[in-house]
């Protein structure tokens, strides 16, 4: 009888042993999937960051493209009209020597007399401003002065005309008078003339470089002033 018993716990110690070692390997197998799972979810998120460090810079960049375009654009519109205006002067048998070009989006600022009074309660949208020296085959010789005025409508444009075209009434201020080696000219207003486009009003004045006939002529042309008997 006590023979048998120590058959007995010895069998019941040997089941008791290799329970114990199977379920030892399934938590090893368990840890071992959830640490494969961690570093799955791990690799999947450092891929998802990636692609999204990606997608932040093609964005940025989209956006930094976009913006360099519109600049690009804005700089264009004054530049062009200036430039028109040389081509003109030149398709008319004149010659452009020099010429500068400015913008700005204070009116008042860059007028004189009631004119810069009347920008101070009827703002401009912008106004482009461009001096030019022309001459002929003689060398006769003018200073020319344009400015561009962009108002917000048709009806201010043509307001601001019949003010500007009233003597003694201002003008937008000239840029040869602030930059340039002409600045101590005085524009006579024997050779101005205004029109209005859309929206847009221009003013054109010219003065001779010298008081003959030659330097007058050139004046008169590059103004576009009409030639009288």
């Amino acid at each position: 009888m006590k023979g048998g018993a120590v058959v007995l716990l010895a069998i019941l110690l040997g089941v008791f042993l290799a329970v114990g070692q199977c379920g030892s390997g399934s938590a090893d197998e368990k840890d071992d999937d959830s640490h494969s799972s961690s570093s799955a979810s791990d690799d999947h998120d450092d891929e998802q960051a990636s692609d999204d460090d990606g997608d932040s810079d093609d964005d940025k960049k989209s956006d930094d493209d976009d913006n360099n375009n519109k600049d690009s654009g804005d700089d264009d519109s004054g530049s062009s009209l200036a430039e028109a205006m040389k081509q003109q002067l030149e398709s008319d048998g004149l010659q452009v020597r020099q010429m500068s070009t400015a913008e700005n989006d204070d009116c008042a600022a860059n007028s004189y007399g009631e004119v810069r009074n009347y920008f101070s309660g009827h703002p401009c949208q912008g106004v482009q401003r461009a001096w030019y020296e022309v001459s002929d085959d003689e060398d006769n010789a003018a200073v020319l002065s344009v400015a561009w005025v962009e108002m917000p409508d048709a009806e201010a444009a043509n307001d601001l005309q019949r003010l500007v075209d009233r003597p003694g009434t201002g003008n937008v201020t000239e840029l040869s008078k602030e930059d340039g080696p002409y600045q101590d000219v005085r524009y006579s207003g024997w050779y101005y003339r205004s029109d209005v486009d859309g929206a847009t009003f221009r003013s054109v004045q010219a003065e001779p470089l010298a008081g003959n006939d030659g330097s007058r002529e050139v004046a008169r042309k590059a103004s576009g002033v009409p030639a009288t008997d």
